[in-house]
């Protein structure tokens, strides 16, 4: 079933589907449920706040495949049921952190594999490392995708390690295809 808008979570990639998840529930005008506690609300206010409650967590869990409902069994309340998923599917944790940036850090461009296709996989593990508050640097992202590419870019990466101030990680990526383009 699930949301038609927005893919169903089953497991793998979650911060994708969460930030999806979040966008849907801020146009629904359900979003502050998860972010906000209710404090001195009149007795129509709680109603109301109710019911914008269980919309969300209607949302929340009919936008999980079946082998991920069980996380949210006992949840009573979409706030609850979202920090459940976080919790569980977050990659909060010392060991995501020190896993992705190990990931991020031996990125390698794979055989037949495009430009663009790698410079996704570098901003994918980018966007998760800065969801557990691990922000990476432009020029750090820059040395980290001249690294990741094959000999065959060796003239282009020499003449942009050579340039100062260090280029931005759009310029790098814009002088890359173009090099790219003309062979």
């Amino acid at each position: 079933m699930g949301n038609k808008e927005i893919a169903m979570f089953n497991g793998i990639g979650f911060h994708t589907w969460q930030v999806k998840l979040k966008g849907h529930l801020m146009r629904k005008g359900l979003w502050s449920i998860i972010t906000t506690d209710a404090q001195n609300l009149t007795a129509q206010q709680i109603r109301e706040r109710q019911a914008k409650d269980e919309k969300a967590l209607g949302i929340l869990i009919t936008s999980v495949a079946d082998d991920i409902i069980h996380h949210l069994d006992e949840a009573t309340s979409a706030k609850q049921a979202w920090e459940t998923l976080e919790r569980t599917f977050g990659a909060k944790s010392k060991h995501s952190k020190i896993s992705l940036k190990m990931q991020l850090y031996g990125l390698a461009m794979y055989e037949n594999e495009t430009l663009s296709s790698l410079v996704n996989r570098l901003k994918s593990l980018c966007t998760q490392l800065s969801y557990i508050e691990c922000h990476i640097d432009d020029d750090d992202k820059v040395a980290v995708l001249l690294k990741a590419l094959p000999s065959t870019y060796d003239n282009i990466v020499t003449v942009l390690k050579e340039k100062e101030p260090i280029p931005t990680l759009e310029s790098v990526i814009n002088s890359l295809q173009e090099d790219h383009n003309n062979k």
